[in-house]
């Protein structure tokens, strides 16, 4: 099967790592797009993934309408050229459209509820959209929820072992704790008009918790002056592992929140629109506690991250809570493969399936069930 991927942001990278792998060992062939977004290109040259690099986009409304116009016509001789059998993507406006120009089947995968604008951009032209069984919007009968997340594609004991060496990697003692803090740029389409955490409380957040452990910032953007000293400086392929050993994780980003929640590792995540991910993580296996932006509820986050920090026995706390959570959920790599290479009849089983079934707590290797919230 030759397949066509489009990859926009270092997450979907990741979900995708393992698969493209899997599939290229059972003789699939891939053509892949990439979007220059943060570290995505960094990654991909790192695990010597081939690619075709289409580019930055816009920060503007307009330009980044724009930009999908101008991606679409540069990415439509190439594409066809390559004449894939199937087209997949997570959340990706150019994949359906390409699809839909080269009369081929896409796939998309979608995890983020406030993501409207984009998820309008792609509904039309995809045959059928997954999504976590968490997700607390309806997309119309194309949806099809799997019971896992996307962060488990990577993170899942099954793909992801910590290395011994991270103190040594971030240049500090063996026994010291750390927390990594997220800050994030609020260019996505889905952040139009979230301005993030106040310059403020980013610096009384850091010097607060600077009391009692040692602080790394990873962010987007660039930080002031004063946050500067503890921007962390590993490559990027490293920061799960550093992520497996930290204390906690607080900030702006549901999926590093999510990454940490599936390392046993707790997460404060700040954030107004929230994500159904995050809210399930919290409310059914107590790994993410959710704040929005309010001054009180930013107080409270920063109570709460002492709190964390300061829980006796909260590593093994922690771990117990994963373990529950990884038995409930599945391997997601390995159903995004068994879906794929039974693509055609997972597509006729979605169809013939009653709209009023009842959500299935499973989803077993070799099986694919369409369940509704």
């Amino acid at each position: 099967m030759k397949i066509y991927l489009d990859i926009i942001h270092p997450a979907t990278f990741h979900f995708f790592r393992n698969f493209i792998g899997i599939m290229k060992q059972k003789g699939h062939d891939f053509f892949i797009s990439a979007k220059d977004k943060d570290v995505t290109l960094a990654l991909l040259d790192h695990y010597k993934i081939k690619y075709y690099n289409r580019g930055r986009a816009a920060n503007s409304l307009m330009g980044k309408a724009l930009n999908i116009i101008k991606t679409d016509i540069k990415l439509l001789g190439r594409v066809k050229k390559f004449a894939p059998d199937l087209i997949i993507s997570f959340s990706s406006p150019i994949a359906a459209h390409l699809a839909f120009l080269l009369h081929k089947p896409c796939i998309a995968l979608e995890d983020t509820e406030c993501a409207g604008l984009v998820q309008k951009s792609y509904l039309s032209f995809s045959q059928v959209v997954l999504t976590p069984s968490c997700f607390n919007k309806k997309l119309g009968k194309k949806q099809t929820y799997f019971n896992s997340y996307k962060e488990l594609a990577y993170l899942h004991p099954n793909y992801f072992e910590p290395h011994t060496n991270i103190h040594e990697l971030l240049r500090i003692n063996k026994n010291e704790r750390y927390v990594l803090v997220r800050f994030v740029s609020h260019n996505a389409l889905h952040d139009i008009g979230v301005r993030g955490i106040p310059e403020e409380f980013k610096i009384k957040l850091v010097e607060k918790l600077s009391t009692f452990l040692k602080v790394f910032i990873t962010s987007e953007s660039k930080l002031s002056k004063q946050l500067e000293p503890y921007q962390i400086s590993i490559p990027s392929w490293e920061m799960h592992a550093v992520v497996s050993g930290a204390s906690m994780l607080i900030g702006e980003s549901a999926t590093m929140a999510a990454e940490a929640a599936m390392l046993g590792i707790p997460s404060i995540f700040i954030d107004n629109q929230g994500r159904g991910y995050t809210n399930e993580l919290e409310k059914k296996y107590n790994l993410v506690y959710n704040f929005r932006q309010s001054p009180i509820d930013l107080n409270n986050a920063l109570d709460k991250a002492v709190d964390l920090i300061q829980m006796y026995n909260g590593r093994e706390i922690f771990q117990g809570y994963r373990k529950k959570m990884l038995e409930e959920k599945i391997d997601i790599t390995a159903f995004m493969v068994d879906f794929v290479e039974n693509y055609t009849e997972n597509i006729k089983t979605i169809r013939e399936i009653p709209d009023d079934l009842l959500k299935y707590s499973e989803i077993t290797k070799n099986q694919f069930l369409k369940i509704y919230l």
